[in-house]
């Protein structure tokens, strides 16, 4: 298939989902959620298909998509789940002679190593292929391979998506975001990691030496002598997919237990490990007995920096404490508020989801659309307007995996209650982080200290610019654009009413020297004028947001 077929493929089948949500979510505001669903069932069904259709067809970059959306039950209606579920590791494989072509192009007689290697895969993702085998020494052992001809494959897809965003960023919408190819060129960078096995092997044994700590999470032994640039051996052990419920709640496991271990198990990777698992996919969590958990896969782990650790703890603990103006200022530390936006402005809508929705709210989707919106109507309406929010490039992976945690957690626990449940863990794990913060804290009085003495120096400063007239007033012009719009309405209506007003007097006249032709002209003219009269009204921008609440 041609990068051409490949992308227009691609947006038909995404352009007719979007169609399917914006036409849900109007339904589920006028006549409720359940309406919704049973009125969009159908629907949901046929697009589910085709695409799941396409990624099996497609393969590369298609398949981790589906696969981000079959974990994302608060999001996806469940239509999705069912079909996209089955590409999480039973991906339609590559047959084994060509499997085997990549193995003995790494080893040669690969029999000297391993005494067995099975023909069918234990898994088959977009990039590898998992098979179990025996070394000689009678270690059971597991196979990543990675796929014959996958570099090409990816390569094209990146080409269709470097397309896309050229012909995205043409659009006036777009083009006030900077940051939109350093997005391109983060996915490219993490999926590249995905391709580089040797890096995988060292984060692989990074995870292991810091989730010692947690009893219940294993992570598997790589078997190093054994792997290349293209092959992973690593320790096999037996276990299903998290969000195959069915078949390991019989083993002495809870679903909730489960749910409220992998919150702390993703807790600890972001206030202390260096390195954070980005693809927590069902596929890569595999649940043994009595509530154990084996993380696999460490293709799509990436590094969280000093910055970003302190930030996220920021938010957490202001989170937790209930404190807004807080939890708004380390969101604009670190950047998901745009510099030059009243972030304050935001204090309303942050009370209200706190106080409101935060100690309530639960992981599906019935949760999110019960939410009543009204008393905060106009301050969404202007926020979403203003647009002051962004997302830094360094946090784009870590809010995937944000996002599909809490697509698996609405799957073991759809009561998971995030604040009741979040606040034990977050405590002690911010408080055994106590002298890094006492000594952050030492650090912010210096710094108080210094700038209150230069405080009388920068006040004379400023007196004396402010007297030699080198301030400018910075003014927001979009209220007074808005009335501008107003008044604007109001004189094209005046003016339809005029050229209304003139051609039906004409049609008169004309009528009475017997001039028909000219009489009819002037009467059509009139009338639809009347018309837009009637029916016209400029309607701001806030307007077509504020019908959404």
């Amino acid at each position: 298939m041609s990068v051409r077929q490949r992308f227009f493929r691609v947006a038909k089948i995404f352009f007719k989902i979007f169609m399917d949500f914006s036409r849900e979510f109007r339904l589920a505001r006028k006549k409720g959620y359940r309406h919704a669903l049973k009125k969009m069932k159908r629907s949901h069904e046929r697009h589910a298909a085709e695409l799941y259709r396409a990624a099996v067809s497609m393969g590369g970059v298609l398949i981790k998509l589906c696969q981000y959306f079959s974990s994302r039950r608060d999001v996806f209606p469940e239509e999705y789940i069912k079909a996209l579920s089955p590409l999480q590791d039973s991906v339609p494989p590559v047959p084994f002679d060509r499997i085997e072509a990549v193995i003995k192009s790494e080893y040669g007689d690969y029999t000297r190593l391993f005494a067995r290697i099975d023909r069918e895969p234990l898994a088959s993702a977009s990039l590898g292929q998992v098979h179990r085998a025996r070394l000689l020494d009678g270690r059971e052992a597991v196979l990543k391979i990675l796929k014959p001809g996958i570099e090409r494959i990816i390569d094209t897809d990146f080409a269709i998506l470097y397309f896309v965003f050229k012909l995205l960023s043409r659009f006036r919408v777009f083009q006030e975001h900077a940051d939109f190819f350093d997005l391109l060129a983060e996915f490219i960078r993490v999926t590249g990691d995905e391709l580089n096995f040797r890096r995988e092997v060292y984060i692989a044994r990074e995870f292991k030496k810091h989730l010692a700590g947690l009893d219940y999470v294993t992570v598997p032994d790589i078997y190093q002598e054994f792997c290349t640039n293209r092959i992973i051996v690593m320790e096999y052990h037996d276990g299903d997919r998290v969000n195959n419920i069915d078949a390991w709640i019989t083993r002495n496991n809870d679903p909730e237990i489960i749910a409220k271990r992998i919150v702390e198990m993703y807790l600890e990777q972001f206030l202390s490990d260096p390195f954070i698992h980005f693809d927590p996919h069902p596929g890569n969590i595999l649940i043994t007995s009595d509530n154990h958990i084996v993380l696999v896969d460490y293709g799509m782990a990436g590094e969280i920096s000093d910055r970003m650790r302190k930030g996220f703890a920021d938010s957490l603990e202001a989170l937790i404490n209930k404190n807004p103006r807080k939890l708004i200022d380390a969101l604009f530390a670190l950047g998901f508020i745009r510099k030059g936006a009243n972030r304050y402005a935001l204090l309303p809508i942050v009370d209200f989801f706190i106080d409101e929705v935060l100690e309530t709210f639960k992981f599906d989707r019935e949760s999110f659309y019960s939410i009543d919106f009204t008393p905060i109507r106009d301050d969404l309406v202007e926020i979403i307007y203003t647009q002051p929010f962004t997302i830094p490039i360094d946090w784009a992976y870590i809010g995937k995996t944000l996002s599909t945690i809490a697509g698996l957690i609405s799957i073991l626990n759809p009561g998971f209650n995030l604040y009741g449940e979040l606040k034990p863990y977050a405590r002690r794990l911010l408080s055994a982080n106590a002298a890094e913060k006492a000594a952050r804290l030492l650090d912010s009085v210096k710094m108080n200290l210094s700038a209150a003495a230069a405080m009388p120096g920068r006040i004379s400063d400023f007196m004396d610019n402010l007297e030699r007239g080198y301030f400018k007033m910075k003014v927001d012009y979009g209220e007074i654009i808005d009335k501008i719009d107003e008044v604007k309405g109001f004189v094209i209506r005046i003016i339809i009413f005029m050229i209304g007003l003139v051609c039906g007097i004409s049609t008169f006249i004309f009528y009475g020297e017997g001039k028909m032709s000219q009489s009819l002209m002037f009467a059509v003219t009139g009338g639809a004028a009347f018309l837009l009269f009637l029916v016209y009204k400029k309607r701001l921008a806030r307007d077509k947001i504020r019908k959404y609440f």
